[in-house]
């Protein structure tokens, strides 16, 4: 059996590559009870941007942008290259917002859902 470590991790690990999953899948997948994964997601919610919704599209959703493993850049970095994004132009202000589109590390909240058809 792994530890609640190990087990969160591999969470973040799937979530990442597939930007969604029902909780019952995970469970299974990590022969758990779905309560558990329960708890994991509430703790892993507190620290990455994950969320979950209720319903026919329910589960566990990851916000765009995210990917486990990631270095982001800091607040503060954010912030200095964006005051400074707003002195330059043309190729140079491209790629500092390019930067930021990168490295900025993705806010939690709703994303859009693809629908099943």
């Amino acid at each position: 059996m792994k530890s609640a470590i190990e087990r969160r991790q591999k969470i973040l690990e799937i979530l990442s590559e597939r930007r969604y999953e029902k909780m019952t899948n995970l469970a299974i997948e990590l022969s758990v009870s779905r309560r558990t994964i329960c708890y994991d997601i509430e703790h892993l919610s507190s620290s990455f941007p994950l969320y979950t919704e209720t319903g026919t599209y329910g589960g566990v959703y990851v916000a765009d942008g995210f990917k486990y493993g990631m270095k982001y850049l800091t607040d503060r970095q954010c912030d200095v290259l964006d005051i400074l994004s707003k002195r330059l132009e043309g190729e140079e202000r491209s790629v500092v917002l390019e930067i930021l589109k990168i490295y900025k590390k993705p806010q939690g909240g709703r994303i859009a859902k693809k629908k099943n058809t």
